[in-house]
C-alpha cells in the first residue's frame, strides 16, 4: 500500500486496499516488492558487529538495487525489475557466509584478523554461495548466473541479458560503495 500511494505511482486517489494496490503496481512490480521483503528478512542477523555488518550489507544492498533499477531504465535494454532483482541478489552468498562466520565466531566480537580472514573467504566463494543458493530457491538461471560470476569479464556462453543484469547490478554496486555504503574492512 506505501509503495503504490507512493508519489510515483500516485494516480489521484489513494489506495486503500491490496487489491486495488496491487491493479495499480502490476504483477512483476508486486513480486518484485515481496522478494524485496522477503531479501530484507535475510539481513535481519541481531545485534552486535554481526548485527552492523549485515545491517550495512542491507543498506548497500538497497541502494545497489534501487540503482540497477534506474540505470536499467535510463539504459532501456533490460527490464528495470529484473536489473533491480539481479542487483538485490547478486551478493546473497555474502549473506550466507556472515552468518556462516558467526556460527563460527559465537557471540564473541571478532577480531581485526578475523574480519580480515571473514573477508578473503567472502572474495573467494561468495559468488558461488549465491548461485547455488538461488538455483535452490528456484530463482530464474538468469538470476543465478548474474550471482554466479558478477566480478568476472563476461564468459563466451553467457547471454547478452545475462551480461547486461551482471554489469548493471556491479555498477550500481561499485557506485554504492563509492558514496559509502560499505560493510566489510577495506571496502572499495
Amino acid at each position: 500500500l506505501k509503495v503504490a500511494n507512493s508519489s510515483r505511482y500516485q494516480g489521484g486517489q489513494t489506495i486503500t486496499t491490496l487489491r486495488s494496490a496491487c491493479v495499480r503496481l502490476g504483477n512483476r512490480r508486486v513480486l518484485t516488492i515481496a522478494q524485496e521483503v522477503m531479501a530484507r528478512d535475510l539481513f535481519m542477523a541481531g545485534s552486535g558487529t554481526f548485527g552492523e555488518i549485515a545491517d550495512a550489507m542491507w543498506a548497500n544492498t538497497r541502494v545497489s538495487s534501487e540503482g540497477a533499477r534506474r540505470l536499467a531504465e535510463i539504459q532501456g535494454v533490460v527490464d528495470p525489475d529484473e536489473a533491480h532483482l539481479s542487483a538485490l541478489f547478486h551478493n546473497l552468498g555474502e549473506l550466507v557466509l556472515l552468518r556462516a562466520f558467526r556460527e563460527l565466531v559465537g557471540l564473541k566480537k571478532p577480531t581485526v584478523s578475523e574480519l580480515r580472514m571473514f573477508r578473503e573467504e567472502v572474495d573467494e566463494h561468495h559468488e558461488e554461495v549465491g548461485c547455488r543458493l538461488l538455483g535452490g530457491w528456484g530463482f530464474a538461471a538468469d538470476f543465478a548466473k548474474v550471482a554466479s560470476a558478477h566480478h568476472v569479464p563476461a564468459g563466451k556462453d553467457e547471454s547478452e541479458k545475462v551480461r547486461e543484469l551482471r554489469l548493471l547490478a556491479l555498477a550500481a554496486w561499485k557506485l554504492a560503495l563509492t558514496v559509502g555504503f560499505t560493510y566489510l574492512p577495506k571496502q572499495e
